[in-house]
C-alpha cells in the first residue's frame, strides 16, 4: 500500500463551562486532516449537556 491511500484524522473533544453559576457544559468535538495534508480543524460535532451527570 502507498502513501497515498492513507488517512490519518486527528480528533480532539474539550468540555468548555458555560456559565459560572450552572454546570451545563459545552463539548466541540473537532478534527485535523494530518495525511494526504495538514488541514484547518473543522467541526464533527457539538454536545451540550450536564457535567454533573454520572456515566
Amino acid at each position: 500500500m502507498t502513501d497515498s491511500h492513507l488517512v490519518n484524522i486527528q480528533v480532539n473533544i474539550d468540555g468548555l463551562p458555560l456559565f459560572k453559576s450552572s454546570s451545563i457544559q459545552f463539548w466541540p468535538i473537532l478534527g485535523r486532516l494530518l495525511l494526504p495534508y495538514t488541514a484547518e480543524p473543522f467541526v464533527i460535532g457539538i454536545y451540550v449537556g450536564d457535567s454533573n451527570v454520572n456515566c
